[in-house]
């Protein structure tokens, strides 16, 4: 009888998720209201979420705060992974993207909640949530429950989040240095597409720490990082194509194409090599206007091409010395 009045429970569920479903496709939304509150009402979580927007955005009825959050809790009660993520949004009160401030443990336990259900968001949010409780510690100096924050950035796989955990093992700040255990997360994280970890890979495979030395992975991992957007990654080829340097054939127009992706997010180094190149027409025209727009963006960064003159100088100094020692960094 049980199984009987479960596999009924069942079919009743999703015969109001077919009939929301469809009245969405013809446009009727005057219809979702009361389709959803006839489904809310049998106890289909799904559709208490359902009906919960409908009182939240005013959907076929007015707007009504009190019902909007009686339905959101009792479908969150339920399950429906949706819920659970809006409900500790709620408590949160942003997705957490650029919010600097502790994130509540309830909230979080509803993301783990989502995120077990395989939702997407809910993985993505206790991940930032995670790094963000991390990051917060360490400023605070609270070492011990940083790395335990980190640890649980990285349960569901958030390749963000494996990153940063890598990088705690390659800096050997608050646990101690292990490259192994840096390579392990980098190569995890690198695997999801991860530009950063990417990097971080390159730079392995080219020092052979951590890993077996391998230049020809090395160059192709610098290369997809760059190609996925990685600015530090787009910084390091546009200077091996101007200097010459780790195995790279020197090339101006290639060098000023790379560099000129990286000074486009406001790298200083980029920024003045860019104006440089503008200033003497190496790797492009030369064109005195171009070069005083990039001059005048790096003065709007808080330095000057005089400065940056001297940081290049340094920068490609200590890169020649890496090149010539089989470094990367």
């Amino acid at each position: 009888k049980m199984a009987i009045d479960m596999l009924t429970s069942d079919v009743s569920c999703e015969k109001y998720n077919l009939k929301l479903l469809q009245v969405k496709v013809d446009g009727k939304q005057n219809d979702v209201f009361e389709i959803a509150r006839q489904g809310a009402e049998s106890g289909n979580p799904e559709v208490q979420f359902e009906l919960y927007k409908c009182y939240r955005d005013g959907v076929g009825t007015e707007k009504d705060v009190s019902q909007a959050d009686r339905w959101l809790q009792q479908a969150a009660d339920g399950g429906c992974a949706a819920a659970l993520v809006e409900l500790a949004n709620n408590m949160y009160g942003t997705e957490g993207k650029e919010k600097m401030e502790k994130v509540p443990e309830a909230a979080i336990e509803l993301y783990a909640k989502a995120a077990a259900q395989e939702d997407e968001r809910g993985k993505r949010l206790y991940a930032i949530s995670c790094k963000v409780n991390g990051v917060i510690a360490l400023m605070s100096e609270e070492n011990k429950k940083a790395l335990g924050w980190f640890k649980r950035a990285v349960r569901f796989g958030d390749p963000g989040a494996m990153y940063e955990y890598g990088k705690l093992y390659e800096k050997g700040e608050i646990v101690s240095r292990d490259m192994d255990e840096a390579e392990f997360w980098y190569h995890r994280s690198s695997n999801l597409g991860y530009p950063p970890a990417e990097y971080a890979m390159s730079r392995m495979y080219s020092e052979g720490t951590g890993i077996v030395k391998d230049e020809g992975m090395a160059d192709l991992l610098l290369r997809k990082s760059a190609t996925d957007g990685y600015v530090e990654a787009q910084r390091f080829l546009g200077m091996c194509y101007c200097l010459g340097i780790c195995g790279i054939v020197r090339d101006a127009r290639l060098a000023f194409a790379w560099l000129l992706k990286a000074a486009l997010q406001d790298d200083l180094l980029a920024v003045f090599m860019v104006g440089a190149a503008y200033e003497s027409g190496e790797g492009v025209e030369a064109d005195q206007r171009e070069k005083d727009r990039w001059w005048k963006r790096l003065r709007e960064l808080g330095t000057t091409p005089e400065k940056m003159m001297e940081s290049f100088q340094h920068v490609a100094t200590e890169f020649k010395k890496w090149s010539a020692s089989g470094g990367r960094d």
